[in-house]
């Protein structure tokens, strides 16, 4: 059985398809399709920091201290939450939001918002200036403030 699925958020299209048979979408799509060897389809939830006990936040914490540092205090966003975000694979701040209810709080932008980008670009070996916030040209920074300015005046 091939499972096949994919969205994008911002254009609000959705692609969800299950075959039995991988027949028609061999043609369909003009590609041929092959099972990756070792693909375990079971992924290991991140642990949700404020839906654990007391005892096994301190459990936690001990194993990964990442999982100690609070970055919203409001949505109770742990870094060691975002971390692991950033390592199965979000690249944008979008895609962490998504994960993890970042960007649900008025403290976005001035509190947490700054942190994120600093750990996505720490994490995942993005500089700061190509973080995006999601998609192709959606950069938050398009440069410094004299090159800007020059080319207003």
């Amino acid at each position: 059985m091939y499972q096949l699925g994919g969205y994008k958020i911002s254009w609000v299209y959705c692609f969800v398809c299950n075959c039995r048979e991988s027949g028609g979408i061999d043609k369909g799509l003009g590609v041929k399709l092959h099972r990756k060897k070792g693909f375990n389809p079971l992924r290991k939830n991140i642990p949700r920091f404020r839906d654990l006990s007391n005892k096994e936040k301190k459990t936690l914490v001990a194993k990964n201290p990442q999982f100690g540092h609070v970055i919203c205090r409001c949505e109770q966003a742990i870094e060691g939450e975002i971390i692991e975000a950033i390592h199965r694979g979000a690249t944008t701040v979008q895609g962490i939001n998504l994960e993890h209810r970042q960007g649900l709080s008025v403290a976005k932008w001035g509190f947490y918002g700054p942190r994120i980008i600093e750990i996505l670009s720490r994490e995942a070996w993005i500089p700061v200036r190509k973080i995006r916030k999601f998609g192709k040209n959606s950069y938050y920074f398009s440069g410094n403030i004299k090159s800007i300015l020059n080319k207003l005046s």
